[in-house]
């Protein structure tokens, strides 16, 4: 096969292997706000940088130290996340902010008597089993 022949196959295969080439966008950061300790039918909100990505009653499953885990994706950076516990007599509400870069799991604990709600911040995905 002649040399110009060869050069023209090798300039199509590279040309056409231009269009197939997958550019990857990179993946939000992922964080979590996991409601832990003493939430007894409560009502709460969870925002994070005024975004409401959680509404719901939550309970406290004792054999796990869990009432729910919310993901929440976000870019890498600062975030405001504001916990509210819904309730016209007891209520509280309680914010924080978490760099993604730093914190991986947003701790939320309810002290029950005093209706105060606590955070913990951890570089890393807790796991729960």
């Amino acid at each position: 096969m002649p040399k110009s022949t060869l050069m023209v196959l090798s300039l199509l295969f590279v040309g056409g292997c231009k269009d197939n080439i997958v550019t990857v966008q990179p993946s939000p950061a992922v964080f979590r706000v996991d409601l832990q300790y003493q939430f007894f039918d409560d009502s709460v909100l969870v925002a994070v940088d005024s975004r409401m990505v959680f509404s719901g009653r939550v309970s406290t499953n004792n054999s796990l130290s869990l009432a729910k885990s919310i993901s929440v994706d976000g870019s890498t950076g600062q975030h405001n996340v504001l916990v509210q516990v819904v309730d016209p007599y007891r209520g509280t509400q309680k914010d924080t902010t978490v760099s993604v870069t730093d914190t991986l799991t947003v701790a939320v604990i309810l002290d029950e008597r005093s209706r105060t709600l606590y955070f913990s911040l951890y570089p890393f995905l807790l796991p729960y089993r």
